[in-house]
């Protein structure tokens, strides 16, 4: 077994990897590697570098002893990170898609040009097809340069050392191009794209080329930059693909990126593009085989339920005792609320796991603060950088001020209209607190909207059926960053990853999740979870005065009151004790405090109408 978990791809030797072992085949997994899709498009954490390493493996074993070219040919797949200058016209030129896919189809092909020739020892082939260069005055000096050096080093029967290979990978190409003067660029694009074409319908063996990792390259730049450069491959791949079937390339692109497509450009790449999306099942799958491929029966803490039950096995615990909630979860169902719902959370849990197991120290406590804990640190170390470029205000926010403000993990529309308005300074022009909608709304700071396009805020979402009315929680998918404005919702859900970043993190200590509403993805909604609302209100009031004499007695009344409400009892008794409840208010030296009286007062007579409803 190993001694960690695997979490980062990116460290992954493909040489002495056992992939079948290793990656779960869920549907979506399983279309990419067994169809001949070449793109794949998922956001940040969802494998795409795992299964690109994995389709070069089945290549590299499939073709053993062939004749086949590999690119990059020093390395498993090529990397590309290239420091753009910030030139304005050169900034105003890589906005456009058209512009990325002419780059992208012209590195592609020279660098399969010259890797081909390497390994067919074709001195003629790559010396006339920089002749041809030369002949149409295409100014990619650097770039002529190294084909005449590889040429030469051909003619005279040397090996072509590893530098040189490098130099041609398409990443390295593309690099070469754009630092050339943009004049250049511009006047000999048309007719090196029209020549490195022609040449590569000739190449008449397999070429697999493999490229990742293409959004943190220019992670750094303008967000059109950013998504263009990434779909302008899928274009240059399908043009190439198109003219020379031999010639097979793959890549990953950013979900993020590939929805800001236009909807003709997804139809007509359709077949050459695989989504990997992950259902419930699919997580689950995920985790479990993971658990069996990384642990075995003598590193679980229950053995005997390793065959049947992995993830009990793996965790020590059938059921999880949610503490705020006074409910019971299984081991994953705790896990997966926790995350984005991406594979790589998911992962981060299991190696805290083992871990902890390893130590002698996995028990129930440790297990549920971890799973509260790492999520918060994941969000504040890197899942805020990475979605900040897809946000309008949450790059500019101070998100201590902003969640200074937050008492508990779920607001009603009237609160978040009030946190909004104080973060953007009383800005009382606010369209959404004068019964508008946040589309309309001139306010500097959207923040809620942010929040709810990257899956941090959720909204309750109606379902109607002709037998029933439902409501469920939901949150945005993770990637999926089309949604613009804040939908109408009368309450809004924090998170249960953002808990732990709010409280302990930003140290907003007035901060708790609502008693008895389990928040989640998918989790039903009901009349309950509005009268556990009000009810963590009035939590909130006796809490702000303590001070008052006798609060000491009204705060062990309303304990007795919490706990009838979360056991589900009848609503009629809970009526019953509401009315004990309020009578217990006017006495034990509590009228003096008019103001807070009347404030408890008229929140048990909002959670009296609430249970009535039940």
């Amino acid at each position: 077994m190993k001694d960690f978990w695997y979490i980062d791809a990116a460290t992954i030797d493909v040489s002495n990897f056992n992939f079948e072992k290793y990656i779960a085949r869920t549907p979506k997994v399983s279309e990419f590697i067994e169809s001949s899709r070449f793109i794949i498009v998922a956001p940040k954490g969802y494998g795409k570098t795992l299964l690109l390493k994995y389709v070069y493996h089945n290549v590299a074993s499939k073709y053993e002893g062939q004749k086949i070219i590999t690119v990059p040919a020093n390395s498993y797949i090529d990397y590309f990170d290239h420091s753009l200058p910030y030139e304005g016209k050169l900034v105003d030129f890589l906005s456009s898609f058209d512009t990325w896919q002419c780059l992208w189809q012209l590195s592609l092909a020279i660098s399969i040009i010259i890797h081909y020739s390497i390994r067919s020892r074709d001195s003629e082939y790559l010396s006339d097809f920089c002749d041809i260069l030369k002949n149409e005055k295409i100014k990619f000096n650097n770039i002529l340069v190294l084909i005449e050096k590889i040429t030469s080093k051909l003619k005279a029967n040397e090996s072509i050392r590893d530098y040189y290979k490098i130099q041609a990978n398409p990443s390295s190409i593309l690099s070469n191009i754009l630092s050339l003067p943009l004049g250049n660029i511009q006047s000999s694009i048309p007719s090196a794209l029209d020549r490195s074409h022609q040449w590569c319908l000739s190449i008449d063996r397999p070429v697999y080329v493999f490229i990742d990792q293409i959004d943190q390259g220019i992670s750094e730049y303008p967000l059109e930059i950013w998504k263009n450069a990434q779909n302008g491959i899928v274009g240059a791949i399908f043009r190439i693909h198109n003219s020379n079937r031999q010639i097979k390339i793959y890549a990953s692109v950013r979900k993020e990126a590939w929805d800001s497509c236009i909807a003709e450009l997804h139809t007509q790449y359709h077949d050459i593009v695989s989504e990997l999306t992950y259902s419930e099942p699919d997580l689950e799958n995920i985790f479990e085989h993971a658990v069996r491929t990384y642990e075995s029966t003598e590193t679980v803490k229950l053995p005997d339920k390793y065959a049947y039950s992995p993830i009990v096995a793996f965790t020590g615990l059938e059921k999880v005792e949610n503490v705020w909630n006074n409910i019971q979860e299984t081991p994953f169902k705790y896990m997966l609320r926790h995350t984005l719902r991406r594979p790589r959370d998911l992962i981060m849990f299991g190696e805290e796991i083992h871990r902890l197991s390893k130590k002698n120290s996995l028990g129930e406590t440790n297990f549920r603060d971890s799973v509260n804990r790492i999520p918060g640190e994941e969000i504040q170390k890197q899942y805020m950088k990475e979605v900040a470029r897809f946000t309008t205000s949450l790059q500019y926010t101070n998100v201590e001020r902003f969640f200074s403000f937050f008492r508990r993990n779920i607001l009603t529309k009237s609160e978040i209209q009030d946190i909004c308005r104080k973060y953007n300074n009383h800005f009382d022009a606010c369209i959404s607190y004068h019964g508008g909608n946040c589309r309309d709304c001139n306010a500097v700071y959207h923040i809620f909207c942010d929040l709810y396009r990257i899956g941090l805020l959720g909204i309750v979402t109606r379902h109607e059926t002709k037998q029933d009315i439902t409501y469920s929680q939901h949150f945005e998918t993770t990637g999926k960053v089309r949604s613009t404005f804040l939908p109408d919702s009368n309450y809004y859900l924090i998170h249960p990853a953002v808990d732990h970043y709010i409280k302990v993190i930003l140290e907003n200590l007035l901060y708790s999740p609502v008693r008895g509403a389990v928040v989640g993805h998918g989790e039903n909604w009901t009349e309950k979870h509005k009268a556990l609302v009000c009810l963590a209100d009035i939590d909130g009031i006796i809490n702000q005065h303590e001070a008052v004499i006798g609060v000491d007695i009204l705060r062990k009344c309303f304990n007795e009151l919490n706990k009838e409400i979360l056991s589900d009892t009848n609503k009629d008794s809970i009526l019953k004790s509401l009315g004990r409840f309020k009578t217990n208010m006017t006495s034990n030296g509590l009228l003096s405090a008019s103001s807070f009286i009347n404030n408890v007062i008229s929140s048990v007579d909002k959670l009296v109408e609430l249970i009535k409803q039940w």
